[in-house]
């Protein structure tokens, strides 16, 4: 551990160089290599190999910003960016060919890669970075404070640890084709919902691990879901369907009590571990859960009077066929718009309360011109006062003043 190290220098006799713990050098700066080092160059404080087509080590306290890579640059060495402090933006030449999750894994404050138009390996989409083709995510910065994802519906690959450590990403929509969550995939990230696609087979370990994902529907691909997938996410609700005929040892463990897994098969398939779930008090299983009744009570205005109560089926709609009604004030009137929680895929037991959007009553204020006809017509709500309009001139005549008062409007008014 060298946190004071600020400069190495690099005697041309130096052949092998090895980090095994670059966050420990937290002001480093800068590398300075002999010119006659046969192995190392460097340029600007950042090492490269000698002929400067790989970058070997990018100093953690580099106070740039903004990095390019000079052209000669096609890969780098792991973890060329990792723990770099201050970088946010970084510029990839058009012949670097090496791009994975590891390029910057721990660099938290990196913005954004931009790579150079005429690169023919990746291109960047929204901040992320893709295969040329679009079929692999191969990059995704943890500093882009977006709060969404929608990964490009041609990506059949995504590497490992790709969100891991993710401080701003919490929706993510992955796309059909996909047929694998890597390992460590969003792992301790800020992720709260995942749509995982029906074309998944595998959700492999430590996947969701410390997410902030509450519910979870496994698709009916998943066969298989491996051991710490979803350790400490604060989950609700979990479906698991009948096609995961395997969970490993600690698959699941959850941060929150009163969580609800709903099991498919009528009993436990003998590949899932006797470990695969570690509860907190408070936790129900149900199993067969396609076979259980709900019942949803529809209450009145009131809250304490059922105007109905429905049964379905887990995953069927509640459909009342009361609609509730909340009587008029002198000044407003209301309209049913719903109820205060969604009556569709009901998965528990429901108590619903009915929703009203509370109007003004408004009124019409008609004005009249001399022949009896009407010239305009003015909408006032409840207590509002009317704007007069200009009344049409009569030849030989002097305006005077209106017939009636129309401030304080509480009903329809005629106005000569």
């Amino acid at each position: 551990h060298m946190p004071m190290l600020e400069r190495l220098y690099l005697h041309e006799a130096v052949t092998f160089v090895s980090i095994t713990r670059k966050e420990s050098l937290e002001n480093f700066l800068a590398f300075d290599v002999h010119p006659d080092n046969q192995v190392y160059k460097s340029l600007n404080g950042v090492l490269f190999n000698k002929d400067m087509t790989s970058i070997i080590y990018y100093p953690n306290n580099l106070p740039e910003e903004s990095y390019s890579l000079p052209n000669s640059v096609v890969t780098y060495t792991d973890p060329a960016f990792s723990y770099a402090k201050h970088l946010k933006y970084l510029f990839l030449p058009a012949g670097f060919s090496n791009i994975n999750p590891h390029l910057a894994l721990y660099a938290f404050d990196l913005v954004n890669i931009y790579i150079h138009e005429e690169n023919p390996y990746y291109h960047v989409i929204d901040g992320a970075v893709y295969r040329k083709n679009n079929t692999e995510l191969v990059f995704y910065p943890k500093g882009l404070q977006q709060d969404t994802l929608i990964v490009h519906e041609h990506v059949t690959k995504i590497n490992h640890s790709m969100f891991q450590y993710h401080l701003y990403l919490e929706h993510l929509v992955l796309p059909e084709g996909l047929t694998e969550i890597p390992l460590n995939f969003a792992r301790f990230s800020a992720l709260k919902t995942v749509v995982i696609p029906s074309t998944v087979t595998i959700i492999e370990s430590a996947a969701f691990h410390g997410t902030k994902i509450e519910e979870l529907i496994v698709p009916e691909s998943v066969e298989r879901i491996r051991n710490y997938a979803f350790v400490d996410v604060p989950l609700k609700k979990v479906v698991i369907p009948s096609s995961v005929i395997r969970v490993d040892a600690w698959s699941f463990s959850f941060s929150e009590p009163s969580t609800t897994i709903y099991i498919e098969h009528e009993h436990f398939p003998s590949m899932w571990d006797e470990e695969w779930l570690v509860t907190l008090e408070g936790t129900m299983i149900i199993m067969d859960y396609k076979s259980q009744e709900y019942t949803v009570h529809f209450y009145d205005l009131d809250g304490t009077t059922i105007l109905e109560t429905v049964t379905v089926l887990h995953g069927q709609n509640a459909t009342p066929t009361i609609i509730p009604e909340k009587e008029s004030t002198l000044t407003h009137y209301y309209v049913f718009v719903g109820w205060n929680t969604s009556i569709d895929n009901v998965w528990h037991n429901l108590d619903v309360y009915p929703v009203f959007t509370e109007h003004p009553h408004v009124y019409e204020v008609s004005f009249y011109d001399i022949e009896g006809n009407v010239f305009k017509v003015v909408s006032v709500e409840h207590g509002e006062s009317a704007t007069a309009p200009h009344p049409p001139d009569v030849t030989g005549m002097v305006f005077s003043h209106w017939d009636s008062e129309f401030n304080d409007v509480m009903q329809d008014i005629e106005v000569r």
